[in-house]
């Protein structure tokens, strides 16, 4: 039997949900263990990025799922 493009559409989004899903247990498990990655505290622009963000007042307030920063810096 063929696939719609409706039927294929919804295993697209049920396949994307899934990885997502995937992905926050996994930075459950690793908060909850205290694994964290050691970040390299460089001047690259990444990093300085992701210290903008991170210090910022909405950030805090918004993304505070985790104890970790960085992951909350990833679920966002």
């Amino acid at each position: 039997m063929k696939k719609t493009s409706k039927h294929k559409a919804l295993g697209d989004w049920l396949n994307t949900v899934g990885v997502l899903i995937g992905i926050q247990i996994l930075l459950v498990i690793f908060d909850g263990a205290g694994w964290s990655p050691n970040l390299r505290d460089d001047n690259s622009l990444l990093m300085r990025i992701r210290d903008s963000i991170m210090e910022s007042a909405w950030f805090t307030d918004i993304f505070n799922f985790y104890t970790s920063d960085i992951y909350n810096f990833i679920t966002l």
